[in-house]
C-alpha cells in the first residue's frame, strides 16, 4: 500500500467520522425540540412540532446547498476536455 493511498483512506475515514459526529449532533437536538411552535409565512399561522421546522430547514438548506455547490455544464464540459 502506499502512502498516497493511505493518506486517502485517512482522510475519507476523518470524513465519515465527522459526519457520524455530526449526524449524531443534530439528532440529539431535534429529539429535545419536540415542542409545538407558531410558524407564520406571510398571512398563514401554522402550529407544528420544531422537529419538523428543523428537519424541514436541514432539507431545504442540503438542497440549495447541492444546487450551489455543483459545476455548471460549461464547466464540466472544459474539464473533460
Amino acid at each position: 500500500m502506499t502512502s498516497g493511498s493511505r493518506r486517502e483512506r485517512g482522510r475519507r475515514l476523518a470524513k465519515a467520522v465527522l459526519l457520524v459526529v455530526a449526524g449524531a449532533i443534530v439528532l440529539v437536538f431535534v429529539v429535545q425540540n419536540d415542542q409545538t411552535v407558531t410558524v407564520r409565512f406571510w398571512f398563514v399561522n401554522r402550529y407544528p412540532r420544531l422537529i419538523f421546522v428543523i428537519v424541514g430547514c436541514l432539507l431545504i438548506g442540503g438542497v440549495i446547498g447541492y444546487l450551489v455547490g455543483r459545476p455548471r455544464r460549461a464547466s464540466r464540459r472544459h474539464s473533460a476536455s
